[in-house]
């Protein structure tokens, strides 16, 4: 079976199982292509898009947006591809909550963003206000109001399941490609396969564009 190099992968077998089954294969997948060297720029939007709500819900459920944080989701990039799959998702509140939280991260000043992003991750009970130190000096309180929204999310969650929907989504995506667990390993094996090529065949267009520029001009 070739699949379409916009074909969002998962297995055959998850689309019997639940959707947050379906969501797990997807992020398998994906994770066996980086580990053998292809990068998300080589991943069809739509993958990208699922795995990247799955990482935010799965580090929102765990340890709240400090660990979103830590972990680059408020780098540009990667905040624009959470937001961009919750929309696409129809995830509406939890896009406007997302909204929220990133806007409480860029007021704090970049001296206790990037003393935070540097330093040990979050606990446990630094999700829970417990005790002190998540952020500090005038930006302690800040601890205080993501967690706020922590709770806001795990309500929102409640209702409007992130794991569902984006299951949901991936289940009536028009490029999704069921692929049967026997054959995965084959597929991964494809795709670095042609992504290695299609490297290959890059260098050697460089290399020979640069074959073509003049050389230095001698000035003696």
């Amino acid at each position: 079976m070739r699949v379409p190099a916009e074909g969002i992968v998962v297995s055959e077998e998850s689309l019997a199982e639940s959707d947050d089954r379906v969501v797990a294969s997807l992020v398998s997948v994906v994770n066996a292509l980086v580990e053998n060297g292809i990068q998300f720029a080589d991943l069809p939007e739509g993958t990208v898009l699922s795995y990247y709500v799955d990482f935010y819900t799965a580090q929102m459920l765990d340890l709240g947006f400090a660990q979103v944080a830590h972990n680059g989701g408020t780098s540009p990039a990667v905040a624009g591809l959470i937001a961009h799959g919750l929309q696409a998702m129809g995830a509406g509140d939890h896009s406007d909550l997302f909204e929220r939280q990133l806007a409480v991260w860029d007021a704090l000043p970049e001296r206790t963003q990037d003393k935070f992003l540097d330093g040990k991750p979050p606990t446990k009970a630094q999700k829970l206000g417990k005790k002190p130190g998540l952020f500090a000096g005038a930006a302690a309180g800040v601890a205080a109001e993501l967690n706020a929204l922590v709770s806001e999310f795990e309500t929102l969650n409640s209702r409007a399941d992130l794991s569902e929907l984006n299951g949901a989504w991936l289940r009536r995506h028009p490029d999704l490609v069921p692929v049967r667990r026997d054959r995965l390993r084959p597929f991964i094996a494809a795709r670095v396969i042609e992504a290695t090529r299609r490297a290959d065949a890059a260098g050697a267009s460089d290399g020979q564009e640069d074959a073509k520029k003049p050389g230095p001009t001698s000035t003696d």
